[in-house]
């Protein structure tokens, strides 16, 4: 009688075994470009601050307005709420509190009742194609931007001369706080919605990125806080309630992809497709 063994055990096997090739490391070397303080700046870019939420309600209740209160002062701002199938007050709560941040311009409320589970990748796709900013950050429900960001992100821009950046809140540990300009976002073919699930998702990102030239410059940890009730690992809107098997699965297909040097996602496929109600009113295809 065979003994039975894991699957993620398997997979944990198999990239110990690839990742060890000399082969590969190329693929895993990145480098940071680690920007200057203050710097003159000479255009002042329209960015976007996206958030999605399905089932995160007591999240966006306690960082989403203080983010558009934080960042007001830039001036040239715009925050989106994706309501991504929630089934919760959202829209009540988005109706009761954005109506005029609504009316001004300042914030853009989009709601789609397709998905039936969570998708990291699809939902982030979906924020950054409705953003009408040049620059385009994901901030999570359960994350504090800080007083400032939105002014750093463009003094960072201000500094280069291309658009090919990622920006990300460090070396580790992004916690899906990663911002592009909207038009090299797109140029990449977004998140990889084959990666489904729990994690890697903006590991692949990163990684693409890198290999077709962007720079990838940190902005800092002084503009990333976390709800006191944060809770890393939620499974409960996804399809496969295992996370650390679909980290570990996304992981390899994010390896294979960037071994066969396949840096564009979604190649062929219509990617950040969704049906959506804009400011609960006008309904739009993407």
């Amino acid at each position: 009688m065979s003994n039975p063994v894991r699957m993620g055990e398997t997979v944990d096997k198999v990239l110990m075994a690839l990742t060890k090739q000399e082969a590969w490391e190329d693929l895993f070397t990145i480098t940071y470009t680690f920007p200057k303080g203050e710097v003159e700046v000479t255009k002042k870019h329209k960015v976007s601050l996206v958030t999605n939420c399905m089932g995160r309600l007591e999240s966006v209740k306690q960082t989403f307005l203080r983010n558009i209160g934080d960042n007001l002062d830039y001036g040239n701002v715009e925050f989106v709420l994706l309501n991504y199938g929630s089934r919760d007050d959202l829209d009540l709560w988005a109706f009761d509190n954005l109506l005029p941040y609504i009316r001004d311009g300042i914030v853009n409320y989009y709601k789609t009742t397709e998905p039936v589970y969570y998708s990291m990748t699809h939902s982030r796709n979906i924020c950054f194609k409705v953003a009408q900013g040049d620059i385009v950050n994901n901030v999570d429900s359960d994350h504090f931007i800080k007083e400032g960001f939105a002014k750093r992100v463009n003094e960072i821009a201000n500094q280069f001369d291309t658009q090919k950046i990622a920006f990300v809140k460090s070396r580790q540990k992004n916690r899906g706080r990663i911002g592009m300009y909207k038009d090299e976002f797109l140029k990449l073919g977004g998140y990889d919605e084959g990666i489904e699930g729990y994690g890697f998702d903006d590991q692949d990102l990163l990684a693409r990125a890198y290999h077709l030239g962007f720079m990838l410059a940190p902005f800092g940890g002084q503009y990333s806080e976390i709800t006191s009730d944060h809770k890393r690992h939620q499974a409960g809107n996804y399809k496969v309630k295992d996370w650390k098997y679909t980290q570990r699965r996304n992981a390899m297909i994010s390896l294979l992809n960037l071994h066969m040097r396949r840096f564009v996602a979604n190649e062929g496929h219509h990617w950040g497709k969704a049906h959506l109600i804009h400011n609960f009113s006008t309904e739009m295809d993407i």
